[in-house]
This record gives structure tokens, C-alpha cells and sequence, in this order.
């Protein structure tokens, strides 16, 4: 009788972990998402404010014809605010993403009128895991 009772224990405690499991991949899934939404926002518009809480302290940021290396947040954010308002945006879609990764990222087109010309660049970003959630490792506009 006791056997049985500690089986039917360690299968609960088996269901359980793999609930929570279950439970934590959606959690940062989802956070994962939020962070690709905010990004995507705040290309669209413009406005870096919108994603500035997820730059990583040492980013890599790679602008075409501009510049390229690892910066801080804050230098991340001048960076990329004055790209952006060297630009007339007049959309930013990401087209493809991969969330379920060690490195997840996504790739989008932006659209921009630069001295009057219209055009698109390509951009690339992906994410890191850091101690207090993942945070943006790399931003490529090309």
C-alpha cells in the first residue's frame, strides 16, 4: 500500500514539474513576443522609447554606411533615435521570426524616404537571455 502511494506521489510530482514547465516556455514566449511587438512599434513610429527597456548594456548595432560596434544602452538609444530621424518611416514589417530558440530573432523591412528618395532597408535583430529576461543583443539595418 505505501508503494503504492509513493508512485502515485512521484507521478504527481512528475505532472506538476512538467506543468510548470510547460507554464514557464509560454511565459517567455510570450515576453519574447512582447519584446518583437515593442520593436516593431517603435520602428513603425520612430520612437525608440518604445523598445529602449529591452536593449542589452552591450549591444551590437550594425547601420549601413553608418556605423557599426558593441555600445551601451544608452548609446544604443542616440544611435539608433538618430537613424531613425534621418528617416521619414512610413512602415516597419517583420516578416519572419523565430521565438522557440536558444537566440530568437526576427527579420523586417523598413520602409523610408531619405532626401526625398523612397526606398527599404532590411533589418535583423535577435535577443539574448540575461539575468533579468531577454533583452535585445543585436540590431542590423542593412
Amino acid at each position: 500500500m505505501k508503494i503504492c502511494n509513493a508512485r502515485n506521489y512521484i507521478k504527481i510530482l512528475f505532472v506538476l514539474f512538467l506543468f510548470s514547465a510547460v507554464v514557464q516556455a509560454q511565459q517567455e514566449e510570450e515576453m519574447i513576443d512582447k519584446i518583437f511587438f515593442d520593436f516593431e512599434q517603435g520602428m513603425k513610429t520612430g520612437n525608440v522609447n518604445l523598445f529602449y527597456s529591452h536593449i542589452s548594456p552591450d549591444i551590437y548595432i550594425s547601420l549601413r554606411r553608418e556605423t557599426s560596434g558593441y555600445f551601451s544602452t544608452n548609446q544604443a538609444y542616440h544611435i539608433l533615435r538618430k537613424f531613425l530621424e534621418g528617416k521619414r518611416i512610413s512602415n516597419f514589417i517583420i516578416n519572419s521570426k523565430t521565438v522557440a530558440s536558444a537566440s530568437p530573432n526576427a527579420r523586417g523591412i523598413i520602409f523610408h524616404d531619405s532626401n526625398g528618395i523612397k526606398s527599404t532597408s532590411h533589418v535583423f535583430f535577435s535577443l539574448k537571455k540575461e539575468y533579468k529576461g531577454w533583452k535585445i543583443s543585436q540590431v542590423t539595418i542593412d
